[in-house]
C-alpha cells in the first residue's frame, strides 16, 4: 500500500502533491522489471455506497493515468481495480 496518492473528496484528479508518492512506486517497478500490480483505489465516507464505488475504480484509473503518461510506466504492468 501506498499513502500520499491524493484526491479531492468526490472528484478522481490526483492531486499535484501526489508526486512524491507516485515516484516511490516508479522507483519500486524500476528496481523489478518484472513487476506488475495492481492499483486498487479508495474513497473516504462521505457520499452513498454505490457512487464510492464507482468512484473507487475512477481513483484507480486515474492513478494507472498518472504513472503511464506522466511518469512512462508501460500499461501493461498496471491493472486499475
Amino acid at each position: 500500500m501506498v499513502n500520499g496518492i491524493l484526491f479531492d473528496s468526490g472528484k478522481a484528479d490526483v492531486k499535484p502533491e501526489s508526486a512524491d508518492a507516485l515516484k516511490e512506486v516508479v522507483k519500486l517497478l524500476q528496481q523489478d522489471l518484472k513487476l506488475k500490480l495492481y492499483v486498487v483505489g479508495h474513497t473516504d465516507n462521505v457520499g452513498a455506497l454505490a457512487g464510492n464505488m464507482e468512484l473507487s475504480k475512477q481513483h484507480a484509473a486515474a492513478v494507472v493515468r498518472e504513472l503511464t503518461t506522466k511518469y512512462s510506466v508501460a500499461a501493461d504492468r498496471l491493472q486499475a481495480c
